[in-house]
């Protein structure tokens, strides 16, 4: 079993219970997880953040960082394989005992703890900024459905009319294109079959879903910069649990939210299998996703 850890979770003795059940038992933690702990009072969030993961050191698995698992391929082969930092995993016991280092007064290490916190706050920021650019490209969502289709999202408890699944997967794919031709380290061209499995297709499916939420529930999206950047980083979290067996995490939103991405997931898979095209095809904005 292979969780992703909310940092909401951390300090749960639940966790210390799920890994003490045996080896088999992974914690997982993407880079955000690890921002997190470090940001704002860095030693004392550290310490008390790592402090059951450090009990089972053998039992982390430490991703690489969200930039990198974007451009990765979306081939189904060695898919989660090509998403864990090996080194990183190697090194976690090394942390742990550079951690007891620390807390016990060695200054050398406090001195690169505190590096890495300031490094985490400046992350923090510029996840701001890009909280800021999916609202600018979501912001137009509601105009996608008729007004039908909002009262039966609404009063349908959330449910998808075959016409509301076909534009809002043609437009998480028109969304996901866009984010890859404008990656910073460049993003080959997926195949049909590939694109579900692409972070980057997920994250815009889970982004997507948030701002469905507010269509849901009849309100706005709300601006204040840190909620923005906490919506942020569930969507995020969010992503990587479909990759593994889910997340440990008190929020309950996280939780739904995942759900959620898990069942369209489904849904775009049967899609892809019952068409058996995973020849590649050329992909721009425009595309469609074929689900007519």
């Amino acid at each position: 079993m292979q969780r992703v850890i909310d940092s909401n979770y951390l300090q749960d003795p639940a966790l210390r219970i799920y890994l003490g059940k045996g080896a088999r038992n992974f914690a997982v933690l993407p880079d955000y997880i690890a921002i997190e702990a470090y940001k704002d009072d860095t030693l004392r969030s550290i310490y008390k953040s790592m402090e059951i993961l450090c009990e089972f050191p053998e039992q982390v698995i430490v991703l690489k960082s969200t930039m990198v698992i974007g451009k990765l391929s979306g081939r189904s082969a060695g898919l989660v394989r090509r998403m864990i930092d090996r080194k990183e995993t190697k090194a976690f016991p090394k942390f742990c005992q550079n951690l007891a280092r620390a807390k016990a007064g060695n200054p050398a290490i406090e001195r690169q703890i505190l590096k890495h916190g300031r490094e985490a706050d400046m992350q923090m920021e510029r996840i701001l900024s890009d909280a800021a650019i999916f609202n600018e490209i979501y912001a137009d969502v509601s105009r996608m459905f008729t007004p039908d289709e909002i009262r039966h999202f609404r009063v349908g408890t959330g449910s998808y009319t075959p016409d509301m699944v076909i534009k809002s997967m043609d437009f998480v794919t028109a969304v996901a294109i866009r984010l890859m031709q404008h990656h910073p380290h460049g993003v080959r061209t997926p195949t049909y079959g590939e694109l579900p499995n692409m972070f980057i297709f997920r994250a815009s499916l889970c982004h997507f879903i948030g701002f469905l939420r507010w269509l849901r529930e009849g309100g706005q999206a709300d601006t204040k910069p840190g909620k923005v950047r906490n919506d942020l980083v569930d969507t995020i979290l969010a992503t990587y649990a479909t990759y593994f067996n889910g997340i440990f995490s008190h929020d309950k939103r996280l939780r739904n939210l995942f759900g959620e991405a898990n069942f369209l997931l489904g849904l775009i898979k049967k899609n892809v299998e019952s068409r058996k095209r995973a020849r590649a095809i050329s992909l721009n904005a425009e595309s469609g996703w074929g689900f007519r």
